[in-house]
């Protein structure tokens, strides 16, 4: 991930990579596998993440991956969703 987007690997790009030949760790890891995929063609692109103001101070209930329960604001649920519903 960069500072101003996210990058995402495609499963039929990192099975045409050699990862094992990557030397580097952290964040110059992700910039090598960018740089690979880049030299063998694949195309890089960049999904910009958009911040928004706080829209209100109402919390909900949460799961995530890391904790049960974790209290968020409802605004940033809903955005959370909001690609995918656009998407969709």
């Amino acid at each position: 991930m960069s500072p101003t987007g996210r990058r995402r690997a495609v499963a039929h790009v990192l099975e045409t990579l050699d990862l094992d030949g990557i030397r580097s760790n952290g964040y110059a890891f992700q910039v090598e596998v960018t740089y690979l995929a880049w030299l063998a063609g694949f195309r890089i692109r960049e999904i910009p993440i958009i911040f928004y103001e706080r829209a209100g101070d109402a919390l909900m209930p949460s799961y995530t991956h890391m904790r049960r329960a974790m209290p968020v604001l409802v605004s940033h649920f809903l955005l959370s969703h909001a690609a995918a519903l656009r998407r969709d």
